[in-house]
């Protein structure tokens, strides 16, 4: 299943849309287990990864990332998924 969705509006109303959508996408509890797994990946390439063998891709796992990391630290990986 393929689903694609367009971030509209301020940055950070897009940021917080997307950030629900990963929160719905996982569910509760796989989203607490998933986040405290994730927030110990500092490498974007293996972030991209991890995320996309959980069906994300795009801009929700830049959102993800920089969550841990601060905003800018996401730099486009040279593999594409």
């Amino acid at each position: 299943m393929h689903t694609d969705i367009k971030y509209e509006g301020t940055d950070k109303r897009k940021r917080a849309k997307a950030m629900k959508d990963l929160k719905n996408w996982f569910g509760a509890k796989r989203w607490r287990e998933l986040n405290a797994v994730m927030a110990n990946v500092h490498n974007c390439e293996q972030f991209l990864m991890a995320c996309s063998i959980g069906g994300v891709t795009g801009y929700p796992v830049r959102v993800w990332y920089e969550s841990y990391h601060g905003e800018g630290s996401w730099h486009e990986p040279s593999v594409h998924i």
